[in-house]
């Protein structure tokens, strides 16, 4: 039975290996490829930091609007000291508007501005 993709209902391409994924990905469409930004929604945003920490006003202007931040810091890996100052500066950010951050791979921190909380260690949370 033919695998329909979850966004626009397309049939994906099985090859020997499974799913081609990069196909697939590169396929799948969202709202046509416009994007237009509504106060009303809450938008996760992908933002990548450059190796000079260029990006980190970006990934902030997001939060500060209600938005969750997937930055990646793959850039600033090699240079842990700038990369320990742009964390602090979210993380005080964070704690400025009631958001949370958490590392969710070597190179992938998760901003997310108030009325959400990361649940850490794949634990859920206990009422």
């Amino acid at each position: 039975m033919p695998f329909k993709g979850l966004f626009g209902g397309k049939k994906s391409r099985l090859g020997s290996g499974g799913l081609e994924i990069e196909d697939y990905f590169n396929e799948m469409t969202v709202r046509d490829g416009k994007i237009v930004e509504d106060d009303s929604a809450t938008y996760v945003k992908s933002v990548r930091l450059e190796s000079d920490g260029g990006g980190v006003d970006n990934a902030l202007a997001e939060i500060e609007k209600g938005n969750l931040v997937i930055l990646n810091v793959r850039a600033l890996l090699p240079n842990r000291t700038l990369l320990m100052q742009i964390v602090h500066e979210i993380r005080d950010t964070c704690l400025d508007v009631d958001g949370d951050i958490a590392r969710v791979s070597e190179d992938k921190i998760l901003i997310v501005p108030n009325g959400f909380r990361i649940a850490s260690g794949g634990e859920t949370p206990r009422e």
